[in-house]
């Protein structure tokens, strides 16, 4: 049926049954088309992710690139929670924690996780049997790690931290440094390892910060901007992840005035904890080194002190700066002259209680001992010329051990750690060319007080197998740690 209409004038209005009536004559007795419901709106929350690493010594680098990140809640629906890829160094995390990225990821209960890796490596460090150095990088080939999800994740609310941790047992140790030990010249290896993570959720930043979680320690990289309304900086980290990173009235500045005393090009060592926006609320900012001009910074392990020459060798694990273009770590002999600063990271308030002297300086560096250096040069000179370091700063790290003894030492407790011999203070000690100045390069005296963070379920015991992590000192001869946390072990 077809309707017409013409415009007379007027508007005329027919009775609901009229209009009732034409529509069913019209339909043939036929209801109208159902319209489908709108869904209701995707709830998102805010989560950080976070990387670390639980490992025994074995591996001194492991560089990885996430590709994708998935997650699967029980109906078996997945998501996507990294949108790029994104890298880190996951050793010098060894019970630490740093955050990589932060992403809206729908609310729900997620039970699984599978992962793929871009381009990564792991690195070894051993003293071969003439007593030279051996070190190099295996490369990795397997891009599918497996993902443990120990408990469902349940993500809502506003904010939630996740923890995406690389497992390194002592046989994938074992696998990663197998090129180490097998016919000189090692050189670089492809392998078919494959990388081992648990994903964990941690609680939200207001629970971390009123309770005794640690949260985000010693973060390293260069300022790349200011915030236009003078809130704070975002911090190029020279392990690869990029952080906004906010200051407010608590903040402690070290080495600078404060905030405003900032500029783009400063290194910065920073402690921090993670907001819902994806921001870091920096509670401590320390700079090393005031002069931006050709700056390069670097982050390793000290591998081998000369005795004859103002050389020191360093195994890069992170680095930024006109030198560091292209390159993926490794060892650098660096010059260490009259004029290089050494310095204590300012990340420890309580140096001065400490029953030992507390003391870092050119005459008691030992190979194995964890630095951040500074340095001013665009390019290498040709050899034999080195790069001078203008600043040699001692950085926290860890060790995994086996408590040996228990005693105590003013306010401190004591706890005295047999090292594997594959770690570098026991490995790199006695060297061709190189003062031997510890006594027993395979222990080490850990100090912890009340402020330390004892996040372990082992017991603090004789014959428990832990990690600590803490600036490590040379106390003529004898290693000594001033303790900051402390972790169960991972078998030697």
């Amino acid at each position: 049926m077809k309707w017409t209409s013409r415009r007379i004038g007027y508007q005329r209005f027919l009775p609901l049954t009229v209009i009732a009536g034409l529509m069913t004559g019209c339909g043939g007795g036929s209801s109208p088309a159902s319209v489908a419901p709108i869904p209701p709106a995707v709830q998102k929350t805010s989560v950080t992710l976070l990387v670390s690493s639980t490992a025994n010594d074995r591996v001194v680098q492991a560089s990885l690139t996430v590709t994708n990140l998935m997650l699967t809640d029980a109906m078996g629906n997945a998501v996507n929670v990294l949108s790029s890829p994104q890298s880190a160094e996951f050793m010098h995390l060894n019970g630490p924690t740093e955050s990589l990225v932060t992403v809206d990821v729908p609310q729900g209960v997620y039970t699984a996780a599978t992962a793929t890796l871009g381009n990564s490596n792991f690195a070894c460090v051993a003293l071969t049997s003439s007593g030279d150095i051996s070190a190099g990088t295996t490369t990795l080939i397997s891009g599918t790690p497996t993902v443990t999800v120990p408990a469902p994740i349940s993500i809502s609310g506003t904010h939630l931290n996740l923890v995406l941790n690389l497992q390194i047992s002592s046989s994938q140790g074992n696998s990663a440094c197998s090129a180490l030990y097998a016919a000189p010249p090692p050189g670089s290896n492809d392998t078919t390892i494959t990388p081992a993570f648990t994903l964990t959720a941690m609680a939200p930043t207001a629970q971390m910060v009123n309770s005794d979680l640690a949260g985000e320690t010693g973060l390293i990289g260069v300022v790349s901007a200011l915030a236009s309304d003078g809130s704070g900086f975002s911090v190029a980290g020279a392990d690869g992840p990029a952080w906004s990173v906010k200051a407010n009235g608590s903040t402690v500045f070290q080495g600078v005035a404060g905030l405003s005393a900032l500029s783009v090009g400063l290194p910065v060592n920073f402690d921090a904890s993670p907001q819902s926006d994806g921001s870091l609320l920096a509670s401590r900012v320390e700079v090393t080194d005031a002069n931006v001009s050709e700056l390069t910074v670097f982050r390793g392990a000290m591998i081998f002190i000369s005795n004859a020459a103002p050389e020191r060798d360093l195994f890069v694990t992170e680095s930024a700066g006109p030198l560091y273009v292209g390159f993926e770590g490794g060892v650098w002999g660096l010059g260490f002259g009259a004029d290089t600063i050494y310095q204590t990271s300012a990340q420890f308030s309580n140096l001065s209680s400490l029953p030992f002297s507390a003391t870092f300086a050119a005459n008691n560096i030992v190979a194995g001992q964890s630095v951040y250096l500074s340095t001013h040069a665009s390019a290498f000179p040709y050899a034999p010329g080195l790069v001078a370091v203008t600043t040699v700063t001692l950085l926290p790290q860890t060790i995994n051990g086996t408590v040996t003894a228990v005693a105590s030492a003013g306010s401190f407790t004591t706890y005295t750690v047999a090292l594997a011999n594959y770690n570098l203070f026991t490995a790199l000690a006695t060297q061709g060319g190189q003062t031997t100045i510890l006594t027993n390069p395979a222990s080490v005296v850990v100090y912890i007080d009340s402020s330390t963070q004892t996040l372990n379920s082992a017991p603090l015991a004789a014959g428990s197998l832990l990690r600590f992590n803490g600036l490590v000192f040379n106390d003529n001869g004898t290693l000594r740690m001033d303790c900051a946390e402390v972790w169960d072990g991972v078998a030697l």
